[in-house]
């Protein structure tokens, strides 16, 4: 007899994205999307169970499952693919759940890799029953049951197009349907979209979306530290393009102080985003990292990527911007894009930048440009050729739903992958990664002495920083 429950899975991957040791398996990446569909079907009654595949082997998730009867419902399950590099695990999985219990339905959904292309990712993943697009939080208690299939817009097996719109109120997320939750820093997500147009941006044509108020934000936070029955919770505020005004800063502020609250938390954002005014407003009320989309400090670079029609402006607010985060006390790790047409000339640009505010970076995460097939055209691929770049792999856009790129005559694949490691360990300590790293996605209470001892397992070669205090590296095995 099938149970009445609906499982969630937010699938793993293989191996990690970049350089596979086991620090690298020591991540936790909170899939707060689908967390919030599963807590909206769990406010209406249903008895939801989320689990992550993490780097578990998708067989070891599939016999786990199955041991503690979650397999066995009358539900469809809900696969979401939120990466690219997760799709070879999900392939393997929805194969092993087919063998397993072949009558099962699965529901998948990963707006980021599969845009509106059912067809394709049923080519990789024939098992899958329903692909469903965009959002979702209108249309989840309907994708349960299979009749009403036939009604719904914007899935697979619709004739109809249209996208669903954004939900008034951003899902309050329970925790308590997490599997192994205590692991997990929570996330708050304050607003979607983003709209600036850089041209390597998922989100660069969707519109930014209102900002959470700050009375729900705050009861958020409340929220999540009843659920983790704890004060010490460090949340991401998750949004694309953090912009808060002043007096949405000052008001959270205010309110941050009356409940007492004396927790710290992040974000993600934009050199042009925050005046110094605000700034001080949120770090005053626990704001303590900041992932900054900085890209480059090359002119050229810059607009190449359209990240600025004024590089020089932006440049100086961009400088502006970490003096005053050193100011406050906010740490700031600073993302950088290697984009086609990259050359060592402008890398070097970027570099002497970078040297020069060296005192005002807590980190830096560096990469190049990663094509993925669920929005790139045609026309856009002809602009990173018409840069210099050129495509590693004729097929891989296809058959893995990413391509890398050599970016230039001067810095291909390879090179541009030992650049990158090249500059993160010029400007961030073991300790400043561990900071960054441990505030966010290792486990939570993960200490920096068990830190020490992965890093015993690891060729220090291949880390994205410097360790700075020599230890001997145990090898392993070959």
């Amino acid at each position: 007899m099938c149970n009445r429950h609906v499982l969630f899975i937010s699938a793993g991957m293989l191996r990690p994205k970049k350089t596979d040791h086991p620090l690298a398996r020591l991540h936790l990446y909170l899939n707060y999307g689908l967390l919030g569909l599963a807590s909206s079907l769990n406010d209406k009654g249903y008895d939801v169970r989320l689990t992550h595949g993490q780097f578990i082997p998708p067989s070891e998730v599939v016999r786990s499952l199955t041991r503690r009867g979650w397999l066995n419902t009358e539900f469809p399950i809900f696969l979401s693919i939120p990466s690219s590099y997760a799709i070879a695990w999900s392939k393997e999985f929805c194969r092993l759940v087919k063998e397993e219990v072949h009558d099962l339905k699965i529901v998948v959904g990963g707006r980021w890799v599969i845009g509106t292309d059912g067809p394709w990712i049923k080519s990789l993943i024939p098992e899958i029953d329903l692909v469903v697009y965009g959002t979702a939080e209108r249309r989840v208690e309907d994708l349960l049951y299979q009749d009403r299939w036939s009604s719904l817009s914007f899935v697979s097996s619709s004739s109809t197009s249209v996208p669903e719109a954004f939900i008034n109120n951003l899902p309050d997320l329970n925790y308590q349907i997490l599997d192994n939750c205590d692991s997990y820093q929570p996330s708050i997500e304050v607003s979607r979209g983003c709209g600036m147009g850089c041209s390597f941006c998922a989100e660069k044509d969707v519109a930014l979306t209102q900002i959470e108020s700050p009375n729900r934000i705050i009861s958020k936070i409340i929220k999540c530290q009843e659920q983790y029955n704890s004060v010490d919770i460090r949340p991401y505020f998750e949004a694309s393009y953090f912009r808060p005004s002043h007096k949405w800063a000052t008001e959270f502020a205010t309110l941050y102080r009356r409940h007492d609250l004396d927790i710290k938390w992040r974000c993600e954002s934009r050199v042009d985003a925050l005046s110094p005014g605000t700034l001080e407003a949120l770090a005053g009320a626990g704001l303590k990292i900041i992932d900054l989309g900085l890209e480059s400090a090359s002119s050229r670079q810059l607009r190449a990527m359209n990240k600025t029609t004024s590089p020089g402006t932006y440049l100086k607010r961009a400088s502006t911007f970490l003096n005053e985060c050193r100011k406050v006390g906010v740490w700031v790790k600073v993302n950088i894009l290697m984009y086609p047409g990259e050359g060592l000339d402008s890398l070097g640009e970027t570099r002497e930048w970078l040297s020069t505010h060296a005192e005002c970076i807590k980190g830096l995460s560096v990469g190049p440009l990663v094509i993925y097939r669920f929005d790139k055209s045609r026309k856009y691929l002809d602009s990173l050729t018409a840069l210099g770049a050129a495509l590693v792999g004729g097929d891989s856009l296809d058959k893995e739903g990413f391509a890398n790129l050599h970016l230039s005559r001067a810095i291909d694949h390879e090179t541009a992958e030992h650049l990158s490691t090249e500059i993160c360990q010029d400007f961030m300590t073991d300790e400043d990664y561990f900071d960054l790293k441990g505030f966010s996605y290792l486990p939570r209470g993960y200490s920096f002495k068990q830190f020490q001892e992965v890093l015993s397992l690891v060729n220090h070669s291949t880390l994205p920083f410097k360790i700075s205090l020599p230890f001997t590296t145990v090898l392993p095995k070959q």
